[in-house]
């Protein structure tokens, strides 16, 4: 027995089928970090990858250190008298001082793109839902999707002789605004509801009074011969509203992209593969901060008990060693009398 399936069953199972797939995708590379992190983490703790963190950080610090490719260890380079005072805590606070806007700013681009991604998952989710006519920022907008005002059909030439050239491309988002009985005008292109409640766009072609006073009116795609039955009278409480003239081909082949199940997916599976890359690298990056420490503290040991300076702190720090006072400013140590 052959069971065919209706148009809301389909879009249901579509439906269904996309957030197993969206599941399962974010299941797999869940599992993909969280191994990569697990195993990269136990060859930064083991040493593995000291080579690439010892030429990273004579690169960070090329001031102080190089490497040196022949015993394949990190180096001091000789500073200048009076300035080999530096200890591991003091060199990674005056980097960390140096790259703090650099910082702040990616901080701020990335945090700027997970709430981009994040509206337009939202726009687009709300457009499926809607089906129709979407408001944002006080303004209504419509995509198109029939060609039915893309071109001009012979029976229409008088669009052409009165020069009237504002059709609509397929799949373009166009610009909607309210309009009343007063403001329908002959040759202007509405958006009204149909025997479906579907939103069709076509050219009002003419006003109609029916016999117990009520006005009705007719409308006719641009690259129709004649008028749909549902279109002919189309009374007032129908009509959504009236087309601005703005239309945006992009815009409106991106929100159909968006709103469509393999849209929601892309976006979805965005969202998770991006947040989970970002928690498990900066677990990662704080192993490798910690093993950068141990190695830059080979060369220069901690000499003194100083927490590392702060932003926020005051300009000067006062600290004892052995019964003797020293202030710490600015990277420098030296003794008070």
């Amino acid at each position: 027995m052959n069971y065919i399936f209706s148009v809301a069953e389909l879009q249901g199972i579509s439906l269904g089928v996309s957030i197993a797939v969206i599941f399962l995708l974010s299941i797999s590379y869940i599992m993909l970090f969280s191994v990569w992190h697990f195993h990269y983490k136990k060859c930064i703790i083991k040493g593995l990858e000291d080579d690439v963190l010892k030429k990273e950080l004579a690169k960070e610090y090329k001031k102080h250190i190089y490497y040196d490719k022949e015993t394949a260890n990190l180096q001091k380079i000789t500073q200048k008298k009076n300035q080999n005072y530096y200890d591991y805590e003091m060199l990674i606070q005056e980097k960390n001082d140096a790259n703090f806007c650099l910082k702040t700013l990616f901080r701020v681009c990335v945090s700027l793109l997970y709430i981009g991604i994040a509206l337009i998952f939202i726009i687009g989710l709300r457009s499926r839902l809607v089906n129709g006519v979407t408001s944002y920022f006080g303004n209504s907008y419509l995509v198109i999707q029939t060609g039915s005002m893309e071109t001009v059909h012979p029976a229409n030439s008088n669009l052409i002789e009165d020069g009237i050239t504002n059709q609509i491309k397929q799949y373009s988002l166009i610009g909607i605004e309210k309009t009343d009985k007063d403001n329908m005008r002959i040759n202007d292109i509405y958006a009204f509801y149909d025997d479906e409640q579907n939103i069709i766009v076509h050219r009002l072609i003419g006003i109609n009074q029916q016999e117990n006073g009520e006005i009705t009116y007719r409308f006719k795609g641009d690259a129709n011969a004649v008028s749909a039955p549902y279109e002919t009278n189309v009374t007032m409480d129908r009509i959504v509203g009236r087309y601005t003239g703005y239309q945006n081909f992009l815009a409106g082949v991106f929100i159909l992209y968006v709103q469509s199940n393999i849209g929601m997916i892309t976006l979805f599976f965005a969202i998770c593969a991006m947040a989970c890359f970002d928690f498990f690298e900066s677990k990662v990056a704080k192993f490798i901060n910690e093993r950068k420490k141990i190695l830059l503290a080979e060369l220069f040991p901690l000499r003194y008990n100083i927490p590392p300076r702060k932003r926020i702190i005051k300009r000067y720090r006062l600290f004892m060693n052995n019964y003797d006072f020293y202030v710490y400013r600015k990277q420098i140590i030296r003794k008070v009398k």
